[in-house]
């Protein structure tokens, strides 16, 4: 949503690259390579839960977590106008649910 429908275009080439990279000449080369890594998700903790967390020494206050969580997630994403006209940004932990948007 953030990058539009170029988006994807840069995918496909990603995936293009990332293929070159490892040698696969087309997708069937490595379909279902991962199956195995996966479980029923009635196995999983359903009690695990992780929380986003901001490096605010990385962030560069460009409101892009912001804008992807208010929009397909769960709105954990908090924004604070800051006195010189910046963002800060900060995680609401009670509705984060880890998703890694």
């Amino acid at each position: 949503m953030i990058y539009g429908f170029n988006i994807v275009t840069e995918m496909k080439e990603g995936l293009s690259n990332w293929m070159d990279s490892k040698g696969y000449e087309n997708i069937e080369a490595f379909k279902g390579l991962a199956v195995p890594n996966t479980t029923d998700w009635k196995k999983l903790n359903m009690n695990y839960k992780v929380v986003a967390t901001i490096d605010e020494d990385k962030c560069i206050g460009c409101g892009r977590c912001y804008q992807a969580c208010e929009d397909t997630s769960h709105q954990a994403i908090e924004v604070t106008a800051n006195e010189d006209g910046t963002n800060s940004f900060g995680i609401i932990d009670d509705n984060c649910v880890g998703c890694n948007l």
